[in-house]
């Protein structure tokens, strides 16, 4: 870890401060969260009697501060409703599981508090600032933006390696082992591995690919979706990661799902499924066996790969049922061990799998409720008819984005915190939703006085 490192990291929440001085405050976000995210050094340092600080807690607290000093107004008028129920009880959980595990009141507050910058931050920051159309817009389109600004910085690595971090900052985020991949090399740039690379360009991909099939108004960088959507199709290809195809497919079929059998059930199907493979997982329903024969269908070397990620599930499963409520806590001490006390296992991959173990079943259902509630909210309030309409496809295709983050997190464990950002605004947006009478244009859910600084509507 080289010094330079520690010293962006240690900046970052001023010259976030900084940059609320000179934008709006909903643009002022977008770039600290963007452009932290995909450039800041993946590193946490260690703080003596403080929770690890790292790239997201920087970026979170960096904008927090700034909303204080510049739109403090609009952060106190922020009411609770009863969707945020879900997410305050995830970022809550850690102390439940602190207490029940003997290991004090402190280890609690320090867990949430990560946990807070890690997701109830950008949650609440969503609710606030990005619960109507136009900032739904914005939002969604700063995906695409960040992966553009990604795409040459991949295919130079694709060439050199995984490099640039080195270069930069003086550390490999990743084994270069991981790396290489197809005769060639997986490209990583700024992300904690190539996987996270993967699915951001895929996530962007098809959210270019919605606007421009739907006809949605939308440039990036004066360029048009017809151009942007297959340019980042292809770098996802380029990418060379199985998560980073299947986003890219599921988010297609799921638009053409709905274009044309104009149903809900293929997006309440990808909403439900993460619950559902977890329960049948848990219960053994479902065997390892099956779905590791299926996959060497296709590729032997992804098959591998994944069955250690069935062997961690069910040895950390099993040994979670011990304490099944609120989970073992941290200090690893859910690990599964042998007759020595040694770890059958050095590695653990699956967000469910680690949450399970350390926060148990109640932290599980938190972890589940605070992805779908948006959603949700957003697909039970808003007509089928009008899902596809300008001022709703950024909302459904976030929507969407979030669902197939979950289903992402199943076997792997990357936070993406502008997709935390959308669950909040979806939240709101959905909240906010108010039919149109028959034979009427739709009404888009706005919010009405008071207005603050800024002229942007204040989130319900």
């Amino acid at each position: 870890m080289s010094l330079f490192a520690s010293v962006i990291l240690i900046a970052w929440p001023a010259i976030v401060v900084g940059v609320f001085a000179t934008c709006k405050p909903r643009r002022a976000i977008l770039i600290a969260f963007v452009v932290g995210w995909l450039f800041l050094p993946h590193i946490f340092l260690k703080l003596p009697g403080l929770p690890d600080y790292g790239k997201l807690p920087a970026t979170s607290l960096g904008t927090l501060l700034a909303v204080l000093i510049y739109d403090s107004g609009r952060l106190l008028s922020f009411r609770p409703r009863w969707p945020d129920a879900c997410w305050i009880a995830w970022v809550l959980c850690p102390i439940a599981s602190s207490l029940s595990n003997n290991l004090g009141l402190y280890d609690g507050l320090a867990e949430s508090w990560a946990q807070f910058m890690s997701w109830g931050a950008p949650i609440l920051l969503g609710r606030i600032y990005f619960g109507a159309s136009d900032s739904l817009r914005e939002l969604a389109l700063s995906v695409v933006y960040g992966a553009m600004v990604y795409a040459p910085l991949a295919l130079l690595e694709t060439k050199i390696g995984p490099v640039l971090n080195l270069r930069l900052y003086g550390f490999q985020a990743s084994s270069f082992m991981h790396a290489a991949r197809y005769g060639g090399w997986r490209p990583q740039v700024f992300m904690q591995t190539g996987l996270a690379l993967a699915v951001w360009m895929a996530a962007a991909a098809f959210i270019a690919f919605w606007f421009w099939r739907s006809g949605s108004r939308g440039r990036v960088f004066g360029l048009p979706m017809a151009v942007c959507a297959p340019t980042l199709m292809f770098m996802t290809f380029v990418c060379k990661s199985g998560s980073g195809l299947i986003v890219l497919l599921l988010g297609v079929v799921s638009y053409y799902s709905l274009k044309l059998l104009r149903t809900k059930l293929p997006m309440l199907l990808l909403l439900v499924t993460p619950a559902l493979y977890i329960a049948t997982r848990a219960a053994e329903v479902l065997p390892a066996e099956t779905i590791t024969t299926t996959v060497a269908l296709v590729d032997a070397d992804r098959a591998a790969s994944l069955g250690q990620r069935l062997r961690q599930e069910e040895l950390f499963g099993r040994h979670s049922m011990i304490r099944p409520l609120f989970g073992w806590g941290g200090w690893m001490r859910g690990w599964p061990r042998d007759e020595e006390g040694e770890l059958i296992v050095k590695v653990i991959d699956g967000a469910w799998t680690i949450h399970i173990s350390t926060k148990g079943v109640f932290g599980v259902t938190a972890f589940l409720a605070t992805l779908a509630i948006g959603p949700w909210l957003l697909f039970s309030k808003v007509p089928l008819r009008q899902w596809m309409l300008e001022q709703n496809v950024a909302a459904v295709a976030l929507a969407t984005l979030v669902m197939l983050y979950g289903l992402d997190n199943l076997m792997n464990n990357m936070l993406q915190p502008i997709y935390e950002l959308a669950i909040g605004g979806l939240i709101s947006y959905a909240l906010a939703w108010k039919p149109a009478p028959r034979g009427q244009r739709v009404v888009l859910p706005q919010v009405a006085t008071p207005t603050p600084p800024h002229g942007e509507p204040v989130a319900v």
